[in-house]
């Protein structure tokens, strides 16, 4: 037979009161009160909610600004070109140009590269990358991020030579104070 059947089953025991008066069956009584893990649940979930409420009306009476965290002694090489008075104007023809301000930027995209990846530097710049100091600008000044290649310090001369002579042409890098080593990877990125 089913367990769950409509029709009463002589197999089943009835359970009847204890007086022998009424024969009515015992009504099965269901839980009143919710179980503890619920009542534990909806108290989280009720103090996340009253914690997000109150960070976003902080968030919004807020008046100072956030503090503004500095990369160490990291060094854009795009700030030097834009700081010059000629390179100020786009075009860098010195007339008919207007002076731009630069607007603050929405983010940072930092490429790691190494001092052997000049080809896939080539790459970038030859795709999406703007081959110029003037088209770099004219991107971050649309999109309101800045795209540099990050690359650290190395102690030979002649890798950092060739270094100087990309930066000079392209204007397009981050230098950071790390050796330039596969095991410092990790301190490019923070």
């Amino acid at each position: 037979m089913p367990l769950f059947s409509h029709r009463p089953s002589s197999t089943l025991p009835d359970h009847y009161s204890k007086s022998g008066k009424s024969k009515k069956p015992l009504s099965v009584t269901s839980q009143s009160r919710p179980s503890l893990s619920i009542i534990v649940f909806s108290a989280v979930c009720f103090a996340f909610g009253i914690g997000g409420v109150l960070f976003a009306v902080t968030a919004r009476t807020r008046h100072k600004p956030l503090p503004v965290f500095r990369c160490g002694r990291s060094q854009d090489t795009f700030r030097s070109f834009y700081q010059s008075s000629s390179s100020r104007k786009l075009g860098g023809d010195g007339g008919g140009g207007a002076v731009i301000d630069r607007p603050k930027l929405l983010g940072f995209v930092g490429i790691q590269t190494g001092f052997s990846s000049g080809h896939r530097r080539a790459a970038l710049r030859s795709t999406w990358f703007p081959p110029d100091p003037d088209g770099l600008l004219r991107l971050e000044q649309a999109t309101g991020l800045a795209f540099r290649f990050v690359i650290g310090r190395s102690k030979d001369a002649k890798k950092m030579t060739d270094l100087e002579k990309e930066v000079e042409k392209y204007k397009d890098f981050m230098l950071i104070e790390v050796e330039e080593e596969y095991l410092k990877l990790p301190y490019k990125t923070i």
